[in-house]
């Protein structure tokens, strides 16, 4: 099966960041690490908000 340009971009941009994080020196690459982490949580509860948001909405829907 031919491989599609969207699966080529993130397969090229997959090789660009493990090329980037082998240059890393162990506290960049920890550092890097920590960042990604406090970003992935950020993104969590963000979205946990929204679901209680969410949530919230549905069951005054039901209450009415």
């Amino acid at each position: 099966f031919p491989v599609t340009i969207g699966a080529r971009l993130k397969q090229m941009e997959a090789k660009k960041e493990i090329l980037s994080i082998q240059n890393l020196s162990s506290t960049e690459l920890t550092n890097n690490m920590a960042a990604q982490l406090n970003r992935l949580s950020l993104r969590v509860a963000f979205q946990e908000g929204s679901y209680l948001e969410i949530n919230n909405m549905v069951k005054n829907k039901e209450s009415q």
